[in-house]
């Protein structure tokens, strides 16, 4: 299992609009024995994540085919130092079954194993988060709707690749789990110093980063205006006293 990136998260649990965000897998099997096999993967922490959190994680996972169940519980979390972490949305059950009996019947009629299977995963419920009650005439349209969960456009996609191995074909060519390459929009030191202002904006959140940008926009023309008009007035003092 490959995860890739989680794509437009909207649920935020850190100040300033942002999560350290990871994902955290579940794994379990049980074959027709009624042996039960759960194993938990977690990714790394992609730290200060807005709307998009990238990890190119792989892990990997046993299982004995054919199985009566097979699956993965995907989980965004947010890691805090302080404290629990916290669930960014509420977890989702990907389905293997399909896909394991595909594989299995392959190796059984001797072809070669399954390409890989890339999809995407939707997390479209989350927890309530506290947020201050809309003033506009279609608050209660706006509260319905986050009530039925029926707000897409607060919806996270996680895009995964999945490969189903038999295990001697799996020992030719090993599987390394963790990460493969490193992903793009990470935060770091010398991107902070090359782009202050985008720095800033991370560290504040794009709401407050807007209410900066206005209040010390509004007191920078304030200041200019007052410096005009004295300057005005210092001038017409000048030539008044001349004449």
């Amino acid at each position: 299992l490959t995860v890739y990136s989680v794509e437009n998260i909207k649920v935020f649990r850190d100040f300033g609009e942002r999560n350290d965000v990871y994902v955290k897998a579940n794994f379990r099997s049980q074959d027709y024995d009624g042996n039960v096999q759960s194993v938990n993967h977690t990714t790394d922490t992609h730290k200060y994540a807005r709307k998009m959190a990238g990890f190119n994680w792989n892990m990997s996972f046993n299982c004995r085919a054919p199985s009566t169940e097979c699956s993965v519980e995907m989980t965004l979390m947010d890691a805090d130092k302080f404290g629990d972490n916290d669930l960014i949305y509420y977890p989702k059950y990907y389905s293997l079954d399909h896909h394991l009996w595909l594989a299995y019947k392959e190796h059984r009629e001797g072809r070669k194993p399954l390409n890989l299977l890339t999809d995407t995963i939707v997390f479209d419920r989350w927890p309530k988060v506290e947020e201050p009650m809309p003033t506009c005439s279609c608050a209660w349209w706006r509260r319905l709707k986050r009530k039925l969960k029926a707000d897409k456009k607060m919806f996270a996609t996680m895009k995964i690749g999945i490969s189903i191995v038999p295990k001697c074909e799996a020992d030719k060519e090993p599987f390394e789990d963790g990460q493969f390459s490193m992903p793009r929009d990470r935060f770091s030191y010398v991107t902070a110093m090359e782009n202050p202002n985008a720095t800033a904006k991370m560290l504040l959140g794009p709401t407050r980063w807007l209410k900066l940008r206005i209040f010390v926009g509004f007191w920078i023309v304030v200041i200019g205006l007052l410096i005009l008009f004295m300057t005005i007035y210092f001038i017409m003092q000048v030539n008044g006293g001349s004449r």
